[in-house]
């Protein structure tokens, strides 16, 4: 549900906004309405220094990580020596929080000075080890002796095809000496050493030669590498800092609400008096009120009207706040409209279930989520238990369809099944053969739950219209179920189209077919006819009378393609659960048909059974991975797109955020 909210209206005289702003700041439970976008020098100002205390928060958090995976490695960490200033002043837990920023600002920045640094010579090293490693100094004793020594590259093919004895021309003794130092990747790095002053033309591309050698460039980069090592220590050294930082950050963003609550001050002609609009929760009013009364500050109260960007809070109990995340992933409702969470909250819960529908799976599901309940922070044990209850639904679902890793929990042949055509009476919508066809009861169980939803849906719709318009924009809704409802029962007496839709139709043990046909065919012909003539008649209650029958006309098309599209989108629910099972299935016959006598004497002694037991992981595995994805995704999409279209939902609700300290924030 949606917390009710009150309204206040605040007049300051331009001498105290600025303490009065500070107190309400103190206060922290008015939600005031402030402009989106901000330009002034201080609130850019606070937004850029709060944005480099957040660099360096995260820089700290990669680089920790970095250095637990080299420690895991077997590379011990360096501890650096005591943080100093710029002016060599130590720093302590009790530094300013500038400093600290300043002193790690410096710190990183030294960091990425060396890794360029370190890339260069390593881009260096790279070029240098295709030459070898070969003695400078030997090379400058020979050069010192007239001889010329230069460096070349060129391909395989040009380089053997070429004639270098032809450079000597017909002279007795060789000008020139060729040494080939390396083939690789199809080139040929040489030398030339030339023995007179004649300087040689070759089509091959020539680089200088090295000023330092592969020893020489290694010496540096352990140098240099570890130079970063200690330099990370050093910066390692400051974690403490990490909650110092992370309340100079809340200081910032107190700061920033409080320029963003100034700049959005109204103004009278003389500039005399500002004023501003807030909303706050009912129940926090006694509060509320009790302040504005000490603090003497001139305001109006009242209830918020038509119009106002209400703030929305969601309170609900603790089986639908776990699905609040779901919710604000789409959007929250407007203040006015029905909070959706707990109406779509059970039939997540089924559909999950459903699409997963595996008892092993749900088992899995459920263990994980437990353990993860007692470890993971308690910010995140929302979703924790979250994955518990969809696991639990998961696991009553493969036990409702007959599921266990793909396989049917119980056997058919010699049983009940034989008779009855259903394994067990405890799996009611597990599939079983009929004359000579299978029947699918979780197809119809899909369709039904489908319907259901829809005309929650719809009844939602009505309760929205009537609360945010009236009651003549609500009778268009329920002229909707109407029909609807009258429609399907019309529909089981005629058997329409021959679909099977009749007096035997049922849905596992639900005789669906026999309760439609209890309702007289008079019954539904008035309410089908009446719901049609409540949907032409106030379709549009702000149009002409006379007109409406007519702009009915497209709005009846569009919701009649409509509702039958979305009622046939649920058989996603069916299809995703028997690809699954299938596909669990299919691993199974993977992992024992290697094995000796399968598949009618299995030896599962026999070695290979190893092998098996690493498919049926694996498979399985990859099978829960991807049954998941899906589980979570399609009962999404008929949440927000089916359940939402019939709902009409508007959205574009506003997260209350209340005019507060960050420091007091964990104090609430």
């Amino acid at each position: 549900m949606i917390q009710k909210m009150k309204k206040v209206n605040l007049f300051l005289h331009y001498s105290e906004k600025k303490r009065i702003l500070g107190q309400l700041q103190h206060l922290g439970v008015i939600h005031l309405n402030t402009v989106s976008q901000v330009d002034t020098q201080k609130y850019n100002h606070f937004k850029k220094v709060r944005n480099r205390y957040q660099d360096m928060i995260s820089a700290l958090a990669l680089l920790e990580k970095s250095r637990d995976q080299k420690s895991a490695a077997g590379s011990s960490p360096v501890s650096g020596s005591a943080p100093t200033t710029r002016d060599g002043k130590l720093l302590s837990e009790k530094s300013s929080a500038r400093q600290k920023l300043e002193y790690l600002e410096q710190k990183f920045d030294e960091r990425e000075a060396l890794k360029a640094a370190l890339e260069e010579l390593d881009q260096s090293r790279r070029e240098l080890s295709a030459w070898g490693d070969f003695p400078l100094d030997k090379l400058q004793s020979i050069q010192e002796r007239g001889v010329r020594i230069r460096l070349f590259i060129g391909s395989e093919k040009a380089f053997d095809q070429f004639d270098f004895e032809k450079l000597d021309g017909e002279q007795d003794a060789p000008f020139h000496y060729v040494s080939v130092l390396n083939r690789s990747e199809g080139r040929v790095y040489f030398a030339l050493l030339e023995f007179s002053g004649e300087k040689l033309v070759l089509p091959f591309e020539e680089v200088p030669l090295p000023s330092r050698g592969l020893s020489e460039l290694d010496r540096e980069i352990q140098q240099v590498q570890s130079r970063i090592h200690r330099l990370e220590g050093e910066i390692l050294g400051c974690k403490s800092w990490e909650e110092s930082l992370k309340r100079a950050i809340g200081t910032l963003d107190s700061r920033m609400s409080f320029e963003a609550a100034k700049h959005s001050l109204e103004r009278d002609p003389q500039n005399t008096i500002f004023y501003i609009t807030g909303f706050y929760p009912e129940g926090k009013a006694p509060e509320v009120e009790e302040f504005l009364k000490q603090q003497k500050i001139a305001c109006t109260l009242g209830q918020p009207e038509p119009g106002d960007p209400v703030p929305v809070a969601l309170k609900n109990g603790f089986f639908a706040r776990m699905f609040e995340p779901i919710t604000k992933l789409f959007s929250l409702p407007d203040y006015m409209e029905l909070d959706p969470t707990p109406f779509f909250a059970p039939f997540f819960v089924i559909f999950f279930g459903m699409c997963l529908g595996d008892i092993g799976y749900g088992l899995v599901v459920a263990l994980i989520s437990t353990v993860l309940l007692f470890v993971v922070p308690a910010n995140w044990r929302m979703l924790a238990g979250l994955g518990l209850v969809l696991g639990l639904s998961t696991t009553v679902a493969g036990l409702l369809l007959n599921t266990f890793f793909g396989e049917n929990m119980f056997a058919v042949p010699g049983s009940a099944a034989s008779v009855t055509g259903r394994a067990s009476d405890l799996t009611l919508f597990a599939s079983y053969s009929s004359e000579g066809t299978t029947v699918f009861p979780a197809m119809t169980l899909s369709l039904l739950l489908g319907v259901v939803q829809l005309f929650l849906g719809m009844t939602l719709q009505a309760v929205n219209a009537y609360r945010m318009n009236g009651i003549m924009h609500s009778i268009k809704p329920f002229g909707m179920i109407l029909a609807t409802i009258g429609a399907l029962i019309l529909a089981c007496h005629t058997n329409f189209l021959n679909l099977g839709f009749n007096e035997q139709f049922s849905v596992g043990p639900l005789m669906v077919g026999q309760w439609l046909v209890s309702i007289p065919f008079a019954a539904a012909e008035v309410l089908a006819l009446g719901g049609l003539g409540l949907f032409f008649l106030f379709n549009n209650p702000d149009k002409n009378f006379f007109l409406r029958p007519l702009t009915g006309l497209w709005e009846f098309y569009q919701f009649v393609t409509g509702f039958l599209g979305d009622f046939l989108s649920y058989i996603r629910l069916f299809a995703l659960g028997l690809a699954s099972g299938l596909l669990g299935n299919a691993f199974n016959q993977i992992a024992f048909m290697i094995l000796p006598g399968y598949p009618e004497s299995t030896d599962y002694l026999s070695p290979l059974m190893a092998v098996s037991v690493i498919i049926l992981l694996v498979g399985h595995t990859l099978n829960l991975g991807l049954s998941l994805l899906g589980s979570f995704v399609h009962p999404l999409r008929l949440t927000f797109v089916e359940f939402y279209k019939n709902l009409d939902f508007k959205g574009g609700g506003v997260a209350y955020q209340p005019f507060l300290l960050k420091q007091r924030v964990r104090q609430r």
